[in-house]
């Protein structure tokens, strides 16, 4: 589960109508942190949001989890993106997050490009 939440935490970094992927992934952690679960779900690719909806509003949920994570760490202090391969209208990049309780994760993290707008993705 602590995975999956660092890979949303990951996912929140990116900005849904950016130019790098990275801007949708500080886009959704934004989303997450300012309580706006259902704008953090935009940010998600069209995949992700449709295994979401089966599962009865899952990534509402998960984004309530990443936000009490983040405070459990006293906040997020700051993000390092490495490794970012662009490919067409997919990304990859490893993403490390770092709290300002001094605890850090490096997250995977996928992104795909929909009608001009780079989104976070959490189907493989």
């Amino acid at each position: 589960m602590r995975k999956i939440i660092l890979m949303f935490c990951t996912m929140l970094m990116l900005f849904g109508c950016s130019g790098k992927p990275t801007d949708a992934y500080k886009a959704y952690i934004e989303c997450i942190q300012n309580g706006k679960a259902a704008e953090a779900f935009n940010k998600l690719d069209k995949k992700t949001r449709d295994l979401d909806s089966k599962e009865k509003d899952s990534s509402k949920t998960a984004a309530k989890e990443i936000k009490q994570f983040i405070n459990d760490h006293k906040g997020l202090k700051s993000m390092n993106f490495k490794d970012v391969v662009t490919k067409g209208n997919d990304a990859n990049a490893k993403v490390t997050l770092y709290f300002n309780d001094g605890f850090s994760s490096e997250v995977e993290t996928k992104f795909v490009k929909e009608n001009g707008a780079w989104k976070v993705s959490f189907v493989p």
